[in-house]
């Protein structure tokens, strides 16, 4: 059972920062790493024993490349990965 909804990222395209909207139905430890187009970390993230409720994860790419990202988000049951875009 699903118990995390991860929102796509706002704005998207995104000129230097970004939130992605995290919400969790259960507690839970989550991890949420940023990946460029060739798979290299640019972000890495860890949150631990998160109760039930909206978390907004604000993302300062403003030393990044322009290009396409992905962002990971992994708890014990889930994996969710969507696509971003940074555009200057």
């Amino acid at each position: 059972e699903d118990f995390v909804n991860v929102s796509q990222n706002r704005p998207n395209p995104f000129r230097n920062s970004t939130e992605i909207t995290v919400n969790i139905f259960k507690d839970a430890d989550l991890q949420l790493t940023i990946t460029n187009l060739i798979g290299q970390e640019v972000l890495y993230i860890e949150k631990s024993g998160l109760q039930k409720g909206e978390y907004i994860f604000a993302i300062d790419g403003s030393n990044w490349e322009n290009g396409v990202y992905f962002y990971t988000l992994v708890t014990a049951s889930q994996r969710v990965t969507k696509k971003m875009i940074l555009h200057r």
